[in-house]
C-alpha cells in the first residue's frame, strides 16, 4: 500500500512485505520542479505480517503528515515520526 501525504508535500508512504514502512520523496528535476522519480527518505522497521491469509498490515499518515500510524499484532496501534 502507498499513500500521498495529505500536506501537499510529494511524500509517499508505504508498507512493505520486507517488514518496513518507508516514506519517499520526489527528486527534484531541474528548475525545481518534480522529477517523477522518488528517492527514499526515512525506512521504519516494523512487522508488517498478520500471520493469517488476509493482507499485511498498512500505515497511514497522521492528521498533520508529521506521523505515521499503523496497527500491531498484539492489537496496538503504533505511531511514529514521519521525519
Amino acid at each position: 500500500a502507498a499513500y500521498f501525504a495529505p500536506d501537499g508535500s510529494k511524500r509517499i508512504l508505504s508498507t512493505s512485505y520486507d517488514d518496513t514502512l518507508r516514506i519517499w520523496g520526489a527528486a527534484e528535476g531541474k528548475g525545481g520542479s518534480s522529477s517523477g522519480q522518488y528517492t527514499q527518505l526515512t525506512r521504519i522497521a516494523h512487522n508488517n505480517q498478520t500471520g493469517r491469509w488476509i493482507t499485511p498490515f498498512k500505515a497511514i499518515w497522521g492528521p498533520g503528515s508529521d506521523l505515521v500510524v499503523v496497527g500491531g499484532m498484539r492489537r496496538t496501534v503504533d505511531i511514529f515520526a514521519s521525519g
